[in-house]
């Protein structure tokens, strides 16, 4: 896993235009075991620049932070000082672009998971907005987006595939708003899936 931070200051308001799939200036990246996708950068595909982008292998779940409440209690002592009294601890992950069932096979979808766990019920009140497209680095799918008020969601993205190769990637984003009276408030994440190559084969998407 690799995250990359950027000092931009959190935000969880974003301006989106559904647009469908559509050619993008692009550069290039090198390769490794899997052709990388050309970048395709999280202004580009959402409006927004993430304060930390996340990229995941498929089936690894990352941390998107905790938040913490605490409490001012005095001793015995009288002394004063600060206690937590509850946690929230939200996690991700990222499954391996594939073909998709729901199109018989004709798009390659992945999808973006994102729970959050705490005490005293305070996930349940923790806002979750999450984002997310396919990408060849050319062409970008539709911006699916899922809006929770319970601390868990859940959100694919599709894009046609081609009868030429190329390498596929799921971005997204994930947005946290945690309960009043904690620390922090607020999260903004940027997330990119692991890399798989598809082709149309005639009859369907299918591993390249």
């Amino acid at each position: 896993m690799k995250i990359l931070r950027t000092i931009i200051p959190l935000t969880v308001a974003f301006s989106l235009s559904l647009t469908t799939a559509s050619a993008l200036p692009v550069t290039h990246n090198s390769s490794s075991d899997e052709p990388e996708p050309t970048t395709v950068s999280f202004e580009q595909a959402f409006g927004l620049s993430p304060d930390e982008i996340i990229e995941v292998e498929p089936g690894e779940e990352f941390s998107l932070g905790e938040a913490v409440k605490y409490e001012e209690k005095t001793g015995r002592a009288g002394l004063t000082g600060s206690i937590v009294v509850a946690t929230v601890t939200c996690t991700g992950s990222y499954d391996y672009p594939h073909p998709s069932t729901y199109s018989s096979k004709q798009t390659i979808n992945a999808h973006l998971v994102v729970i959050c766990k705490g005490t005293g019920g305070y996930e349940r009140k923790t806002t979750l907005r999450i984002q997310t497209r396919m990408t060849d680095g050319t062409r970008l799918g539709l911006v699916n987006t899922e809006n929770s008020l319970y601390g868990s969601a859940r959100k694919g993205g599709d894009l046609k595939c081609t009868y030429s190769p190329a390498a596929y990637r799921a971005i997204g984003t994930a947005a946290i708003t945690f309960p009043v009276g904690f620390t922090p408030a607020y999260g903004n994440f940027g997330i990119k899936s692991a890399v798989k190559s598809f082709k149309h084969n005639g009859k369907e998407c299918a591993a390249y």
